[in-house]
């Protein structure tokens, strides 16, 4: 299947709580780091696969290892005031 990743652009940082988002468009896939927009690439989401990951290396690498508190699920994809 396809293989979405955008940049390294940002680093959380260890032993803080962060607010971390990823917003599915229909061209774009954005993430946001405490309400910053901090990377993002092009997308084609009628291809997206029925399995994903997040926060994790699908393709190779790193995976996420911590906590999270919530997870949210939307139908809608917000915009970057939403978000903040």
């Amino acid at each position: 299947g396809n293989v979405y990743e955008t940049s390294p652009a940002a680093v959380v940082k260890p032993d803080a709580w962060q607010h971390v988002a990823l917003v599915l468009a229909p061209d774009r896939m954005t993430v946001y780091v405490d309400g910053n927009a901090v990377s993002f690439t092009g997308i084609a989401l009628d291809t997206l696969p029925g399995n994903w990951s997040f926060a994790g290396a699908q393709a190779g690498g790193q995976d996420f290892a911590g906590e999270m508190d919530e997870l949210v699920i939307a139908t809608t994809a917000r915009n970057a005031s939403w978000v903040k």
